[in-house]
C-alpha cells in the first residue's frame, strides 16, 4: 500500500488503473468508461428467473458527496450472461450498480458493484472522497453497507492524492476516525478539536461541534453550540437560529415583521452563497397569509420567492392553502403560475437534480387544480387537467380517485368503475372511496349483483399481494443478546424469550416519529394479547436527559400505554447505547421482529403515519416469523 501512495503522489494527476472495472459477476465492457460513452453490463449468473418476471440493473452515478438518482434498467439474457445498456452522463465520478427483480438480489455482499470513470483513459479527480462517502454511509439503494475501515483508507487516499480538497472531506475523515477506534485516532481528533475551536472560521468551529456529535456527546454539542453562537454573532448558525424563531411566531403579519428586522439583522447581500434560508422564510410567510385568508399578501410573498426550482413549489402549497381557505380564484391563478414553472423542468431541464421533486409537486398542482374545477362543475376542464396529473403518475391512490369523480361526472362510469376497481386492489381504499365503489358498481351490475362477494374476492387478492410483498422483506440474522432492565428494576433477557415471535421496538421520548408510531404498536399488541407465543419489549435508548428512567415512564402512564418498557442507558465508561448499538440501529423508531429460533426475520425504521396499515405490516411478519420459526 505504500508503494502504490507513492506511485499515485508521483503520477502528479495521473489515477491508478482500478481492478473494481471488474467484479467477478458483474462486468462492464469497457475497462476506462468516460461521459458520453454508451457501456454494456454483463451479469454472469445461473440465477434463475421465474416467469413473469425480469432481471433488473438498478445504476447510478455519483458526482458529488450526495446519493445520486438510480433508475432500473431491464437486463436481457444473452448466452449465458444478462446484459444491459447504460450511456455514462457527463460529470459522473463512480457509477453504482445492484442487481435485482422487485428487490435487491445481488449487491456483491454489502460492498457494492462500484465502476470507476475516466477522461482520456486516465480517472477522473475524487474518485477515492466519492468511494469513501459511499463506504462512510452506505447506499441502500444499492444494498452496499457502511464500512468504516474501506471509508477511512478511501478518505485518506484522497486527501493525500488531492490535498486542495481535504477540507470538502473532513466530515468524513472525522466520522472515519471516530468509526474506527483506537489511541492514534483519539489523538488525531483531539488535536483536531483544538485547532478548529481556535480558528476564526465559523465553519471550522462547526466542524469540532460535529466532531463531538459523531461521538454522540450530546452534552458537548450543547455547549459548544451555544459558544458558537457568541463566537459569530452574524454566523449561518446564528442566522438559522433566528429565522426559525420566526416560524413559530403565530400571525403572518408579525412573521413578515420580524422577517423585515431579521434582513436588517443578517442582510441577504451578505449571504450570496446561502440564498435559501430567505426564500424558506419567504414561502412561509405566504402559506401563513394564505390560512389567513389575505390572498394579495400571499400571492405577493410566493412572487418574492427567488430559488427557481423552489418557485413552482411555492405556487403549488400557496394555491393549496387559498384552495383550502376557498379562495379559489387566486388558488387558480397561482396554479397556473406554477405550471409554468413545471413545464421548464419536464423539457430543458428533465435532468437536473431537482426534476423528479418538481415532477412530483407538478403533479399534484394539476390534480388540484381539476378538483376546483370539478367543484365549480367545469368538468370538462377539469378532466383535461386530472388526465395530465394522471398520466404522469397513476398509482396515488387519492388522485385516481378524483380522477374517478371526474370521469363520472363526464358521462364515464365504466372508466371511473375501472380506475375504482385499481384503487380497492391496492388495499388503500378508505371507507368514504369503497362505497363510492359500491355505487358504481351497482349502477353498472345492477341492484341485485353481489357487491359483497365481489369485494371479497379483492380483499383475498389484497391479503395475498401483502403478504407476498413483505415475504419479499425476510432477512435471516441472528439477533444479539442482551439482559436489560424495566422501569420496575426488574431484569430481562432475550435468552429467556426463546421459543417466542419477539417484537422490538427502539424508540425514545425526545423522538417525534417514535410516539407516533406508538398507537400502532399499541394496537397490534392488543391484538396478540392472549397469545403467549408472542412478546413485546419497547427499548427506551440514546437519552437526552438525566432522568431517562423518570421520562420513559411519565409518557407511558400519561398515555396509559400498557408496554414493557426495557431502558437500553448509556454505558458510563464508553458512553455508548450497547444494545441500540449491537443491532446496528442508525435512526429511530426502529423495530425487529425475532422469531422463535432467535434469528431476525423483519427490520422496519421509520413510521409512515398509517396506523392501520402499521398494524397489518406488523401482524403480517409476527405470522410469518412464527411459521420460519416451526421451520426445520
Amino acid at each position: 500500500m505504500r508503494t502504490y501512495f507513492l506511485c499515485l503522489l508521483l503520477a502528479a494527476g495521473c489515477y491508478f488503473h482500478v481492478s473494481a472495472q471488474s467484479t467477478g459477476r458483474l462486468q462492464i465492457d469497457k475497462q476506462h468508461p468516460a461521459p458520453n460513452q454508451e457501456i454494456t453490463l454483463r451479469y454472469n449468473s445461473d440465477i434463475a428467473v421465474p416467469a413473469g418476471k425480469e432481471l433488473h440493473a438498478r445504476v447510478g452515478f455519483y458526482n458529488q458527496l450526495k446519493y445520486p438518482r438510480a433508475r432500473d434498467i431491464t437486463m436481457k439474457l444473452s448466452g449465458n450472461a444478462y446484459t444491459a445498456t447504460i450511456s455514462v452522463p457527463e460529470g459522473a465520478v463512480v457509477m453504482g450498480v445492484a442487481i435485482g427483480m422487485d428487490t435487491i438480489i445481488d449487491a456483491n455482499k454489502g460492498k457494492g458493484f462500484l465502476f470507476d470513470v475516466y477522461s482520456n483513459d486516465k480517472a477522473v479527480a475524487n474518485i477515492p472522497g466519492i468511494r469513501s462517502f459511499i463506504y462512510t454511509y452506505g447506499d441502500e439503494v444499492f444494498g452496499i453497507k457502511p464500512d468504516p475501515k474501506a471509508a477511512l483508507s478511501w478518505v485518506n487516499l484522497q486527501r493525500q492524492a488531492y490535498p486542495a480538497t481535504k477540507s470538502d472531506y473532513d466530515n468524513i475523515y472525522y466520522t472515519c476516525l471516530v468509526k474506527n477506534p483506537g489511541k492514534e485516532h483519539r489523538k488525531i481528533l483531539d488535536a483536531e478539536i483544538k485547532r478548529l475551536l481556535n480558528s476564526d472560521k465559523e465553519a471550522d468551529f462547526k466542524k469540532a461541534v460535529d466532531i463531538y456529535g459523531y461521538q454522540k456527546n450530546r452534552k458537548k454539542v450543547d455547549s459548544l453550540f451555544q459558544l458558537l453562537l457568541k463566537r459569530f454573532p452574524t454566523g449561518l448558525a446564528a442566522r438559522g437560529q433566528a429565522a426559525g424563531e420566526i416560524f413559530i411566531i403565530k400571525t403572518a403579519a408579525e412573521m413578515q415583521q420580524a422577517y423585515e428586522q431579521f434582513c436588517k439583522q443578517f442582510p441577504p447581500s451578505l449571504y450570496h452563497e446561502e440564498p435559501i434560508q430567505y426564500d424558506y422564510i419567504r414561502i412561509g410567510i405566504a402559506q401563513r397569509y394564505a390560512r389567513e385568508k389575505d390572498s394579495l399578501h400571499a400571492a405577493a410573498f410566493a412572487d418574492s420567492v427567488q430559488t427557481p426550482y423552489l418557485k413552482p413549489t411555492t405556487y403549488n402549497n400557496v394555491a393549496q392553502e387559498l384552495f383550502r381557505a376557498g379562495l379559489l380564484e387566486t388558488a387558480k391563478v397561482l396554479f397556473q403560475k406554477a405550471f409554468s414553472g413545471y413545464d421548464e423542468y419536464l423539457s430543458a431541464k428533465k435532468n437536473d437534480e431537482n426534476a423528479e421533486k418538481a415532477l412530483k409537486t407538478y403533479v399534484e398542482s394539476y390534480c388540484n387544480y381539476a378538483i376546483i374545477l370539478y367543484e365549480q362543475k367545469n368538468y370538462e376542464q377539469a378532466l383535461k387537467y386530472i388526465t395530465i396529473a394522471y398520466q404522469h403518475l397513476n398509482n396515488a391512490v387519492a388522485l385516481n380517485y378524483y380522477y374517478a369523480k371526474i370521469l363520472k361526472a363526464n358521462g364515464k362510469p365504466a372508466d371511473a368503475l375501472h380506475i375504482m376497481d385499481g384503487i380497492m386492489r391496492t388495499g388503500n381504499a378508505d371507507s368514504t372511496m369503497v362505497a363510492a365503489f359500491k355505487t358504481l358498481y351497482l349502477e353498472q351490475h345492477g341492484a341485485q349483483a353481489d357487491f359483497n362477494k365481489y369485494m371479497a374476492t379483492i380483499q383475498e387478492e389484497v391479503v395475498k399481494k401483502h403478504r407476498e410483498d413483505i415475504v419479499k422483506q425476510m432477512i435471516d440474522r441472528p439477533a444479539k443478546s442482551f439482559t436489560l432492565t424495566d422501569l420496575d428494576g426488574k431484569k430481562v433477557s432475550l435468552a429467556d424469550l426463546k421459543n417466542k415471535v419477539v417484537v422490538l421496538d427502539f424508540w425514545a421520548t425526545w423522538c417525534g416519529p417514535c410516539k407516533k408510531s406508538l398507537p400502532a404498536m399499541a394496537m397490534t399488541q392488543k391484538k396478540y394479547s392472549n397469545d403467549p407465543g408472542v412478546k413485546f419489549l419497547f427499548i427506551h435508548t440514546w437519552e437526552q436527559s438525566n432522568t431517562p428512567v423518570q421520562d420513559a415512564k411519565s409518557y407511558i402512564d400519561s398515555q396509559q400505554y400498557d408496554f414493557e418498557v426495557l431502558m437500553d442507558l448509556k454505558d458510563p465508561v464508553t458512553k455508548k447505547n450497547k444494545v441500540v448499538e449491537s443491532y446496528g440501529v442508525t435512526s429511530i423508531p426502529a423495530k425487529f421482529i425475532i422469531d422463535p429460533k432467535g434469528i431476525i426475520r423483519f427490520q422496519l425504521t421509520g413510521f409512515s403515519g398509517d396506523t392501520s396499515e402499521a398494524v397489518q405490516e406488523l401482524s403480517t411478519m409476527i405470522d410469518l416469523a412464527r411459521e420460519e420459526g416451526k421451520r426445520n
